[in-house]
């Protein structure tokens, strides 16, 4: 059986003042909560077994806007705790993001110097063009020449088409947005096609003389 995959939890919080915060929120709730509980709870009492007249409200008639006032600051702590576990699940989400745009816009490209990934980079662009009256950039050349670009050790074998993907999108500024068929397309690919060899190719001689 296949291993789910754990997701990311983005109700813990992790700053420690932001926590400190929480807690201190969390027991004021508590301790108001418990006051209110025992107030309603004398109050029942009392007028179930005390005489007319002598019970708890009617002794203390200044009793129901004090518990009126104990369940207003109730209500805005209330919304304090709210506030802050949707704020701290905003950040921590962002935080996640940015994280992953990070990893997804990571170079790939192994044993390159600064001019020779940027030459790489200016051919995949021209590689990556549409076909005319296409928006999505071109799968089948773009694959193949990543293809080459791995024959010839520049990218990891190990690395998939979908963890590729998002840096090839990056970098050209072409969009495919199919994850799975960029994959399959990259797999397909191979020294056998015409189009990889003479990748490889052309490859070979661009990085020759930026060496």
């Amino acid at each position: 059986m296949a291993k789910l995959k754990k997701r990311p939890n983005y109700l813990r919080i992790s700053d420690p003042k932001l926590n400190k915060i929480f807690l201190g929120i969390c027991a004021a709730i508590f301790a108001i909560a418990s006051v209110i509980l025992f107030i309603v709870v004398i109050e029942l009492v009392s007028m179930g077994v005390a005489d007319p007249g002598q019970d708890i409200p009617s002794l203390f008639p200044r009793l129901e806007p004090y518990i009126e006032f104990i369940v207003g600051i109730y209500i805005l702590l209330f919304i304090a705790f709210l506030t802050v576990v949707i704020y701290n699940y905003a950040i921590n989400k962002e935080k996640a993001n940015e994280k992953q745009r990070k990893v997804e816009t990571t170079s790939p490209l192994l044993g390159l110097s600064k001019e020779q990934e940027q030459q790489i980079i200016a051919a995949l662009k021209t590689i990556a063009q549409p076909l005319p009256g296409k928006t999505k950039l071109n799968r089948a050349r773009t694959t193949q020449f990543l293809r080459a670009l791995t024959e010839l050790g520049y990218i990891d074998a190990n690395l998939d088409g979908k963890i590729i993907m998002p840096w090839v999108e990056s970098v050209t500024g072409f969009e495919d947005g199919e994850p799975g068929h960029f994959n399959d397309q990259y797999k397909k690919a191979s020294t056998f096609d015409k189009n990889v060899k003479a990748y490889m190719k052309q490859i070979t001689q661009l990085l020759h003389t930026q060496a």
